[in-house]
């Protein structure tokens, strides 16, 4: 279970990097595109004055091929997109361009540097079919320019020594696009759990205000696009915990923490979420509620389930909670002006709960007082 597990959530990661990895390459790439095709346009360039006239046709050809999928490539990057439309096309053409390519090695040279070579080039091209990330761009770009001087030194008496730089070239270039790839999901790793731990709640694991905001802006926009998808925000504080604190000590104060964040998160569906503000406050985001009735519904059931007894290491507590509730339909014109009206509502609630309290209280004095049997303290 545990290597599923494993591999299911590296499978889940992947997309995420690739996004990342992009988006910190695109700018490099808008540069290093145009570059690659300025080559191949002076290289057919020089060689169309030079070369014979049936080799410099094809050498054009090949390079101008090359050059607009170069520009296409920078193009679609240039538009924002962490993964390129139309890759597998694109990264046909370039399979075929290195096959064609590769036939008129071996038609003239058999070594098996030009085999392997030629391999190279057609395995290189191949990434852009497999993998839609502008990243593959470069490597196979740089390819094609190394093949489009071996193509036009095929007759030269250094095609040997060219087929081994060419070879030695291509196994530095993966070496040095692996360990930069290594490294950047490294850096991406770190920077993930990071992110994770500083939107979370230490003591409860729970998200906190940042990362609650966060949510809230989805949903208030996806409102906006269809009104008929409210949803209800619930601020939850318990009542009497600081009797429990000044009773039993904080680190039990820190474990009924624990637990009522513990049964708020498993009584909640997955599209709502539970954060925590700080203290003995809780927000329950209530997502896709149809009404205010169905918010205040959800709201009371989990304040009860909340307020049920709580076993503290051998230690049953009993604690009571105040809540408020907001709906998304009233309108409100920020995320904080809608945790605010839900804090109100939660307040009069809790001074509501007081005045009870105070009262039970002063009665259970008065009974005392005259005799009678005391009536049991509210928790």
């Amino acid at each position: 279970m545990g290597i599923t597990k494993h591999f299911s959530e590296q499978r889940k990661a992947e997309p995420l990097f690739d996004e990342y990895f992009a988006a910190r390459t695109r700018e490099g790439l808008r540069v290093v595109l145009p570059l690659i095709g300025g080559l191949h346009a002076f290289i057919a360039a020089a060689y169309w004055f030079t070369a014979p006239y049936h080799q410099a046709l094809g050498l054009s050809a090949f390079s101008i091929m090359v050059t607009i999928a170069a520009a296409a490539a920078t193009v679609l990057v240039a538009q924002g997109k962490h993964r390129i439309i139309g890759a597998d096309g694109l990264g046909t053409c370039v399979v075929l361009l290195a096959l064609c390519n590769a036939l008129i090695h071996l038609a003239s040279v058999w070594s098996p540097l030009a085999v392997s070579a030629a391999a190279i080039l057609v395995v290189t091209a191949g990434l852009v079919s497999s993998a839609r990330t502008p990243l593959y761009v470069v490597p196979v770009a740089m390819q094609s320019w190394w093949a489009l001087l071996a193509w036009a030194d095929n007759w030269s008496a250094d095609w040997l020594q060219f087929e081994t730089a060419l070879l030695a070239a291509s196994v530095a270039a993966y070496g040095l696009y692996f360990s930069r790839r290594k490294t950047a999901m490294q850096l991406f790793e770190s920077e993930q759990r990071f992110a994770m731990q500083s939107q979370r709640d230490p003591l409860t694991s729970l998200p906190i205000r940042p990362a609650l905001i966060d949510r809230m802006g989805e949903c208030f926009a996806r409102a906006k696009r269809n009104t008929d998808r409210t949803f209800g925000v619930c601020v939850l504080n318990l009542d009497g915990f600081q009797k429990v604190n000044a009773e039993h000590g904080h680190a039990k104060g820190d474990l009924l923490l624990q637990t009522v964040a513990e049964r708020l998160r498993l009584a909640c569906r997955r599209s709502d979420m539970v954060a925590r503000l700080g203290g003995d406050e809780f927000v329950i985001l209530l997502d896709e509620t149809p009404t205010r009735e169905h918010a205040d519904a959800g709201a009371d059931r989990l304040c009860g389930l909340s307020c049920a007894p709580v076993d503290l290491d051998g230690v049953t507590v009993e604690v009571s909670a105040s809540y408020g509730v907001a709906f998304s339909s009233v309108g409100y014109e920020s995320e904080e002006a809608m945790l605010s009206a839900a804090h109100q509502e939660m307040q009069q609630a809790k001074q509501r709960y007081h005045a009870v309290a105070r009262a039970a209280e002063a009665q259970q004095k008065h009974l005392e007082a005259a005799g009678g049997r005391a009536l049991p303290t509210l928790a």
